[in-house]
């Protein structure tokens, strides 16, 4: 009886051998089959006996347990629907969580395939962060000088894998992946760049995320004068080649749908660019957003303009020696001199906007309105 059952539930096994059975939850076929051992020292490596499932998989990325090094493709690019479909033609939603060196596969598989709900990964709380602080400058603010001052003698970098975080921060507000996604890629991240200082225009968009993930780290916030920082952009639109990631993120940045062009601002229009107010708002809520969610021992703001004459606060927030900033690199990627964005704007209609939309924030942050704020 106990050999005429195997031969039902396992033809190809006709020598009498005992195979190895599938854990409960691991049934199903299009899994890795069978659950290795965890004393098997390449049990992360070794395919399932019934083939490579990690091929029928519709992610496209493993870390390698050891390093944590990304292969090529990016692992979002299969969660889309967040559907793995199995070899059987079924589909089952799943939380698509990598697993780190410390849990087995299979007790993160098991997890989905019970459907139980993941609000974290198991491993978050856990995992050390290399991160030491993060620039949640303005684009155009000066993020790129705060990257030379710190680049030369720390592990910082500009912007770093932008495309990447745009995109999930583009699916994450059509809810295609959830905040958790978010969460894992940048903490994959952290582990694969080994940054000390990620300084990006793109970090505003997930303050709450870097929050979350790195509770110890520090938050570096630049800010602009208004109307200094809206003829910056506006020149860099009009004047540089912006990258398409950036050309697609734009209208969710601006919104401006609900800031459509007035008569006032039909000089932007025809060079396809938004409105005054877009763009005075998306300002005001970069240094709203700042203020309100990052705890105020936690933050250090400085004023574009004053960003080279203060290495000793910059020093002193981050713990390093002075002398380790750079200042010969404080002015990279600055505009030199009026551009067409003098051109495009009503300078009455600009003060106009101003005192309507930034008074707040101006009164807050530039108190002096004869002072030298570019």
């Amino acid at each position: 009886m106990r050999n005429a059952l195997r031969r039902f539930f396992f033809p190809s096994f006709n020598d009498g051998s005992v195979p190895q059975v599938a854990k409960p939850c691991q049934a199903e076929e299009g899994f890795d089959a069978i659950a290795p051992r965890r004393s098997d020292p390449d049990h992360r490596h070794r395919p399932g006996r019934r083939g490579a499932a990690s091929e029928r998989s519709s992610v496209t990325v493993a870390l390698d347990a050891a390093t944590r090094e990304q292969v090529p493709g990016r692992w979002f690019d299969g969660l889309q629907s967040n559907q793995w479909t199995t070899s059987s033609s079924r589909s089952m939603t799943r939380t698509p969580w990598n697993d780190p060196p410390s849990l087995s596969r299979t007790s993160t598989r098991r997890c989905a395939w019970r459907g139980q709900p993941v609000s974290e990964p198991p491993w978050a709380s856990r995992r050390p962060t290399r991160v030491k602080a993060f620039c949640v400058g303005q684009a155009k603010s000066g993020t790129a000088s705060l990257c030379g001052m710190l680049s030369t003698h720390h592990r910082a970098a500009h912007e770093p894998e932008r495309e990447a975080l745009l995109e999930m921060i583009l699916r994450e507000s059509r809810h295609d992946v959830s905040p958790q996604d978010t969460r894992r890629l940048l903490l994959e991240r952290d582990a694969r760049l080994d940054l000390e200082y990620d300084i990006s225009w793109a970090n505003q968009f997930v303050i709450g995320h870097l929050l979350a993930v790195f509770p110890a780290a520090k938050f570096i916030v630049l800010v602009r004068d208004c109307s200094s920082w809206l003829g910056s952009i506006i020149g860099h639109l009009v004047n540089r080649d912006v990258p398409p990631d950036v050309l697609a993120f734009l209208r969710w940045w601006f919104q401006p749908e609900r800031y459509p062009h007035s008569h006032h601002d039909r000089a932007l229009e025809a060079r396809g660019l938004f409105s005054i107010p877009a763009y005075l708002h998306a300002w005001n809520r970069h240094i709203d957003l700042c203020t309100r969610l990052i705890p105020a021992h936690r933050r250090l703001i400085l004023r574009t303009h004053e960003l080279a004459l203060s290495p000793g606060r910059l020093a002193a927030f981050l713990q390093i020696p002075e002398e380790s900033i750079d200042l010969g690199n404080a002015h990279l990627n600055r505009a030199g001199g009026p551009g067409p964005a003098e051109r495009l704007i009503d300078r009455t209609y600009l003060a106009e906007m101003v005192d309507a939309i930034c008074r707040d924030n101006m009164s807050r942050f530039f108190p002096d309105p004869n002072a030298n704020n570019t």
